[in-house]
């Protein structure tokens, strides 16, 4: 058996407890591959993650920080929620 080199999880948290939940952060710190994890867990992202996406319409961003990649996201939908014109010409 050999071990895949790409681990996708989506929302890997949803129902579970927070013992098992721990458990999951142990396994994926010791996962020697790259990982792709969509979560609304913090706590996740902050016990695993180490690059951080932002994906917005014409835009995907790595950050090296959660916080930096959250204000990306956010100034988005501050744009959108405000009425402010989103354009995109191309993906960066």
């Amino acid at each position: 058996y050999v071990c895949p080199h790409l681990l996708i999880m989506d929302e890997p948290t949803n129902f579970l407890d927070l013992e098992s939940v721990d458990s999951l952060i142990t396994a994926c710190n010791k996962y020697k591959g790259a990982m792709l994890l969509v979560t609304h867990s913090r706590h996740m992202l902050h016990s695993c993650g180490n690059i951080y996406l932002s994906i917005t319409p014409g835009k995907f961003q790595f950050f090296d920080s959660i916080s930096d990649c959250e204000r990306a996201t956010y100034s988005f939908i501050k744009d959108v929620e405000e009425g402010n014109k989103v354009r995109v010409d191309k993906v960066q």
